[in-house]
């Protein structure tokens, strides 16, 4: 029988084993791409588009085609070199592949979620289905001519050819790169849709034209280079602009997420609070302050890529962001950047945290408890003054500011308050007093010098009114602390309303008490103690006044309680013949002819049930 060697038999074994790896790295490729976009992409693709579920389902397009190429390509390169059929330069060039294919892969799935061809109403870039893919395609071409030109010198390397090859090489590519970013910065391509609806921002706005106009110039600058002969001066250019245009996708990517991500996060804390539904101009401002505390943190984190892609040496830029975040010192001032970023992330932390601890009190134990509304907002409003004060406080001390010190800077401050910032200082103590003694809470009823409405939030400076006809009132603190307050709804809800009516002086008294006690008893808002009574308050000229007075379980709706009471007054008095009457009055017009005076026997009040004289030219008139 013929032996075999052992190297032959672990050969196979070895081919078997690379077999198997490529076969487990397509495997991954399809159905776990396929199971990915099932189980996180078309779960948000169910709701209505929106801008963060936008970038939310990018993202899962651009992870479901890269993940699965990063852990396929790992897989065949280190079976391959466990089995020992990859070493030395067939390593460089296998990872040279691998790079490029997962270069390729994260740039496709970036594009797919971007311009998203096949689905506009997912589209993250507002620009047409044609543009976007031709803009897809030139992208793309670009990537794979990099990551062929990287593959290629790789191979040259590994087999020992001239760097004539690999200068050749690079030359091309130099030229088709810039051939291709001057073709992908035509403004054409850019244009906005018209009719893909509403977008973020329009891609001719802002710095893209400014952005546009240097990658053509940097794409001709590369064409003359390489057609000039500097064959490297045009690869550096080609290669940092090609990186540097891959940074800044990734930069806007992240920017547009975690601005989403903090919108997010600001809405789910607002719903918990009561009364503080936001409005269109906090939001607004809310999205200006983190859009730019991210693309503060973001050129903070990308600032080393930049260095690196300007061709500062990498121990450089290391040496130089370590020194300071470790610290230096500018005359007598110690400056630690690390120390500056923990205390910006411990005092944004502690404002989360006490907003999250507002929320969760409004949604758990007091929207459960008997507390009444106005007290349950002073003890969120207390804890939001004090979560900031603690919050500042831990900044100060993380930045090694001696605390001991803040009470000559408060000594020094006092001069200040004293001169110009006095009624500040006095509308923030009004404010602490209202808060604390509670005259008046959110939701009471009050009536001030300024107005009269509903008290919707005491904040720091001034408390917020909205009167009945739905105009805001901006009361400052010590106005209210100082001056009278009527504070209708203080200690409960309950109430007095008084309807005065007028009946005719034939009417029955006691009839008219019962109708009014009747109509008064029968409403539902009017409470049984204290009992609703009547009052006869005068004989009237032309009517018996009577006033029914009744106690009502929320004064603030006493308008609406009378209004009903004078329907059902009104109605049980046709029914048992009380008459409401008007005024009258008497008018005598006197011809010329007719005496000065009427003589007292003419002027006599007539005896009962007798008409009065009349005159021939006597006009009687009644007025209402």
């Amino acid at each position: 029988m013929e032996q075999r060697a052992p190297g032959e038999g672990r050969s196979h074994l070895g081919i078997l084993g690379v077999i198997a790896a490529i076969a487990a790295s397509f495997l991954m490729f399809g159905p776990l791409r396929a199971w990915m976009q099932r189980a996180f992409s078309a779960r948000i693709e169910k709701f209505q588009p929106t801008q963060g579920r936008r970038v939310a389902v990018a993202g899962v397009r651009m992870l479901t085609r890269l993940i699965p190429g990063v852990i396929g390509g790992v897989i065949v390169i280190e079976t391959a070199r466990a089995l020992g059929l990859l070493a030395g330069a067939g390593v460089s060039v296998a990872r040279a592949f691998w790079l490029a294919l997962v270069a390729y892969l994260l740039v496709d799935g970036f594009a797919s979620g971007l311009f998203a061809p096949r689905e506009p109403a997912w589209r993250l870039a507002p620009i047409d289905a044609a543009k976007g893919r031709r803009i897809s395609r030139i992208v793309l071409f670009i990537v794979a001519i990099v990551g062929a030109n990287a593959v290629l010198a790789a191979i040259v390397r590994a087999l020992g050819g001239g760097a004539s090859i690999v200068e050749a090489a690079s030359g091309v590519a130099s030229i088709l790169v810039g051939g291709l970013f001057f073709a992908l910065c035509e403004k054409g391509h850019w244009a906005s849709a018209p009719n893909d609806g509403p977008q973020p921002e329009p891609v001719g706005a802002g710095p893209w034209p400014t952005l546009r106009f240097a990658g053509r110039a940097l794409g001709v600058a590369i064409m003359a280079s390489a057609l000039a002969g500097h064959v490297n001066l045009a690869a550096f250019l080609a290669n940092r602009l090609y990186f540097l245009a891959l940074l800044l996708a990734f930069a806007w990517f992240l920017r547009a997420a975690l601005k989403e991500i903090a919108a997010w996060a600001d809405r789910r804390l607002r719903a918990g609070k009561a009364g503080t539904a936001p409005t269109a101009e906090g939001s607004k401002t809310f999205e200006i302050w983190i859009g730019a505390g991210v693309d503060a943190a973001l050129l903070l984190f990308l600032a080393p890529a930049l260095f690196i892609l300007a061709g500062v040496e990498w121990t450089a830029v290391r040496d130089f962001f370590l020194r300071a975040l470790v610290g230096f010192r500018v005359g007598g001032v110690f400056i630690s950047l690390s120390d500056v970023i923990l205390a910006i992330a411990a005092f944004v932390g502690g404002l989360l945290f006490t907003r999250m601890l507002q929320g969760a009190l409004q949604r758990g134990p007091l929207a459960y408890s008997r507390i009444d509304i106005g007290i349950q907002n002073s003890l969120t409003t207390l804890i939001g003054y004090a979560g900031l004060v603690a919050a500042a406080l831990i900044a100060l001390a993380i930045l090694g500011v001696n605390l001991t010190n803040l009470a000559l800077i408060a000594g020094a401050l006092s001069v200040g308050i004293g001169f110009g910032l006095q009624s500040i200082v006095n509308n923030f103590v009004s404010g602490l007093i209202l808060l604390f003694e509670r005259p008046i809470k959110a939701g009471d009823w009050i009536v001030t010098a300024s107005g009269e409405g509903v008290v919707k939030k005491i904040s720091v400076r001034s408390t917020e009114v909205e009167t009945f006809d739905r105009a805001t009132i901006i009361i400052p603190n010590s106005e209210l602390v100082a001056s009278t307050v009527t504070n209708w709804t203080h200690k409960s809800a309950l109430g007095r309303i008084t309807v005065p009516v007028g009946v005719a002086y034939s009417s029955d008294p006691e009839l008219v008490r019962e109708t009014l006690l009747e109509c008064a008893r029968a409403h539902p808002l009017v409470v049984s103690y204290p009992e609703p009574f009547v009052v006869w308050t005068n004989f009237g000229a032309s009517s018996l006044d009577f006033e029914l007075r009744a106690f009502i379980a929320d004064i603030s709706r006493g308008i609406q309680v009378r209004t009903d009471l004078r329907f059902a007054i009104f109605r049980a008095f046709r029914e048992k013949g009380i008459e409401i009457p008007f005024p009258q009055q008497d008018i005598r017009i006197r011809s010329d002819g007719a005496p000065a005076a009427i003589p007292p026997k003419d002027r006599a009040f007539p005896a009962r049930g007798e008409a009065p004289p009349r005159e021939a030219d006597e006009i009687d008139a009644v007025d209402d």
